[in-house]
């Protein structure tokens, strides 16, 4: 399934001309390294500028490919990277609907499961 979704979706081919819009805000942004000099990829839903599921997702390819990239630095091995879900000033205003949440997870746990290190939520605001 991930090789056939790889070829449709050809995530390779996403340009930053093609995302500019949905990354004005830096909702998903990359933020130096760890420790372990892993990359830390953010995403921050506070800064949501667009209703597109379709372009939201393509953006987040974008930047998880970027990663990717960032990982390899063309010696063949898989590396990983971090992601923090950033929820200062989330509220139920904010909050991604519950298809795009759905998407996002498919998204990377079905076709970039190898290189995620972790994922850390905060504790949600109460």
């Amino acid at each position: 399934a991930n090789l056939e979704w790889r070829r449709v979706y050809k995530p390779w081919e996403i340009t930053p001309e093609e995302v500019e819009m949905e990354a004005r805000t830096g909702k998903v942004r990359s933020l130096g390294r760890d420790r372990h000099d892993r990359p830390i990829l953010i995403f921050d839903n506070t800064r949501e500028n667009s209703k597109n599921l379709e372009k939201q997702l393509r953006h987040l390819v974008f930047h998880v490919q970027r990663v990717n990239r960032k990982v390899s630095n063309g010696s063949g091995s898989v590396g990983k990277y971090l992601l923090f879900i950033h929820l200062d000033n989330f509220s139920l205003r904010s909050m991604p609907a519950r298809k795009q949440t759905l998407n996002t997870i498919t998204l990377l746990q079905d076709h970039f499961p190898e290189r995620l290190a972790g994922a850390y939520p905060p504790p949600p605001p109460l």
